[in-house]
């Protein structure tokens, strides 16, 4: 009776190593199983890389004007558009398209006016910009555009909107400069989270 004892025990033991290694096994495949877009999408976001501030300026560049001609176009469909509040536009509010791409992106858009140029809510290097283009306004100068380093986390792209644009002429009033710069701010980990290994080594 004594032995019988013993080769219980063992067997015991045997068959909960067994159950340990299944539970182990079925662990890596459950592992596979879950892999999808959105893990290896966090974990390309985790990727580590190293981006240099003149990888950062040429990025916000393309994307800031890709943001900033989509805002456009967006803020002039709806103002073309009847009962439509102006001032809603102006305020870049209620627009379906850039409110999820600011939400997606994290971004600040921001139409400035000439009347920014005492506004205490920009940073200073806002108000910087912004009056260089005032510059170009006060003297006829073609619309240009802008990249600016914010601060650590923050990069700006300003778009100075053509003088005769339907956004021109529904936002300003009594500005005989016709005034009106786009500006879109971009969080520094927008762009690290975002870009590619493969889009990063083509941008120098």
């Amino acid at each position: 009776m004594k032995n019988k004892r013993v080769n219980f025990k063992k067997s015991a033991g045997f068959i909960l190593v067994l159950l340990v290694l299944s539970a182990s096994l079925l662990g890596c495949f459950n592992v596979e199983r879950v892999d999808s877009p959105a893990i290896r999408e966090e974990i390309k976001s985790r990727t580590v890389k190293q981006i240099t501030s003149q990888q950062f300026t040429a990025i916000t560049q393309l994307w800031g004007k890709d943001f900033a001609s989509s805002i456009q176009k967006e803020m002039e469909r709806y103002l073309a558009a009847t009962k439509v509040n102006p001032a809603e536009i102006c305020g870049i509010r209620g627009l379906y398209k850039t409110d999820s791409v600011k939400k997606i992106y994290r971004l600040q858009v921001k139409l400035l006016t000439r009347k920014d140029l005492s506004n205490k809510a920009l940073s200073p290097k806002e108000i910087q910009v912004l009056d260089a283009f005032a510059y170009n306004a006060e003297n006829k100068l073609p619309p240009s555009e802008n990249v600016q380093k914010l601060n650590d986390s923050l990069m700006l792209f300003s778009l100075q909107l053509p003088y005769n644009s339907a956004i021109c002429k529904a936002c300003l009033q009594g500005d005989p400069t016709n005034l009106a710069v786009l500006n879109v701010i971009i969080p520094k980990k927008t762009i690290v989270r975002n870009i590619t290994v493969k889009e990063l080594k083509k941008i120098k």
